[in-house]
């Protein structure tokens, strides 16, 4: 398994935390990355905010099927990204919300669109690379 860390101090929690993460997924070989290094090839990949997961398995990585299996997560978080911005103050959306809503909620929403913004980021930019595959 690769994570590749989305900064330095994710690097570095996981860094710290390799040998409990490597008892969680069962594996005895984790590579930790840098923010920026290039992504394995034939993987599945997970993305959350800050840091990219990719399963290394062999010879068995149907690569039409992983870019099907991204253009459905893109969907999905593009969906969540127009939600938020309607939220949010998006010309189409409820302008109210901001004012209104408890600032809370208001900061939640608004890490909300900022994780997803960057989950979609990771997600184009492993499609992309998948897509050079097929």
């Amino acid at each position: 398994m690769t994570i590749i860390a989305g900064d330095a101090d994710g690097l570095a929690l996981l860094s710290a935390q390799r040998q409990g993460l490597a008892g969680l997924a069962m594996i005895s070989d984790l590579e930790l990355l840098e923010p920026g290094a290039a992504a394995p090839y034939n993987c599945l990949v997970a993305t959350a905010p800050g840091a990219q997961v990719f399963l290394h398995v062999p010879g068995t990585v149907d690569v039409s099927a992983e870019v099907e299996r991204l253009d459905g997560q893109i969907a999905d978080v593009s969906a969540d990204i127009e939600r938020s911005g309607k939220k949010l103050g998006n010309p189409l959306g409820n302008p109210q919300f901001v004012g209104n809503a408890p600032e809370d909620i208001v900061q939640r929403e608004r890490e909300r669109l900022a994780d997803s913004e960057e989950k979609l980021g990771q997600l184009r930019e492993r499609r992309a690379a998948l897509a050079g595959l097929v």
